[in-house]
């Protein structure tokens, strides 16, 4: 599952947004291997620290729900969003990075991650039989 903040006033904070969204998909009968929390450059406040509370109460709440949880994010986002912050960096590492190459040979470490578990090559890719709008993603 992918999970993208909302900072809209009534969404909540970061532990509310996770227990609503693993609720409605545990009611929607979704298996869930690994939660998304996708911390990219959209409406988040200007304040880093007030950011790495946020994120760090949507990876308290994911690990609270016993679900696996991982950070979809890119090095300039996450220095943009919470600075030399190394919270997450115990966490498995979704680098968004469309370079279109089927490697992690760019990856350049930054938030305490060394290397990426996936690499989304690609986004906004046409894909087979019609589908359009697909992100292409890498792993080892």
């Amino acid at each position: 599952a992918y999970l993208f903040p909302c900072f809209a006033s009534g969404c909540g904070n970061g532990t509310d947004q996770v227990n609503k969204s693993v609720s409605a998909l545990r009611a929607a009968g979704a298996r869930i291997g690994t939660l998304w929390l996708d911390i990219e450059k959209f409406a988040w406040k200007e304040d880093k620290e007030e950011n790495r509370v946020f994120i760090q109460q949507m990876i308290d709440a994911a690990r609270e729900l016993r679900m696996k949880v991982g950070i979809y994010t890119e090095r300039i986002w996450w220095a943009e969003i919470v600075g030399d912050w190394t919270g997450g960096a115990e966490l498995p590492l979704w680098w968004a990075h469309w370079n279109k190459e089927t490697s992690m040979d760019h990856f350049h470490s930054f938030g305490g991650w060394t290397a990426p578990t996936l690499h989304q090559i690609s986004g906004d890719t046409e894909g087979p039989c019609g589908v359009a709008d697909i992100d292409q993603n890498y792993m080892l």
